[in-house]
């Protein structure tokens, strides 16, 4: 069990680290302390977010995309990890994907505060997609 809470510290350690990084704009070390913490307890849906978020602020938005999906097989049930998702296939031209993370989101939380922007980027991306295909239909 020693090893097990020596991992679990340095995680939690490093958890509250990322995330005070994050919220001071420090993305680069944001970003180094999830990875620690990841290093720590891979399955730390937590800390894949915080590294997600802080990719997407440095503008690396493959990476973080690969991310959040790591963190979707991870931990299929935590809505916000589709909702991130949903926001960062959005940014790399994944229209399929963020369609379905924002409904798969819209299914876990039909509660969440976030619906209404969900909603309104799910009805822009078919008002997109069908001008796509119009388009394309010359």
């Amino acid at each position: 069990a020693g090893i097990g809470a020596a991992a679990d510290g340095q995680s939690s350690g490093a958890i509250a680290k990322a995330r005070e990084a994050l919220g001071a704009g420090r993305n680069e070390a944001a970003l180094s302390a999830a990875r620690v913490a990841l290093e720590a307890d891979p399955s730390s849906t937590e800390a894949r977010l915080i590294a997600a978020r802080a990719l997407i602020r440095l503008r690396r938005h493959h990476d973080a995309v690969e991310e959040l999906r790591r963190a979707v097989q991870a931990d299929p049930l935590t809505p916000t990890v589709h909702l991130d998702l949903g926001f960062a296939a959005a940014q790399v031209g994944d229209f399929g994907s963020a369609r379905a993370s924002w409904e798969h989101f819209q299914r876990l939380a039909p509660l969440s505060p976030e619906i209404p922007r969900v909603r309104a980027a799910l009805e822009t991306l078919t008002r997109l997609t069908h001008l796509l295909e119009a388009h394309t239909d010359g």
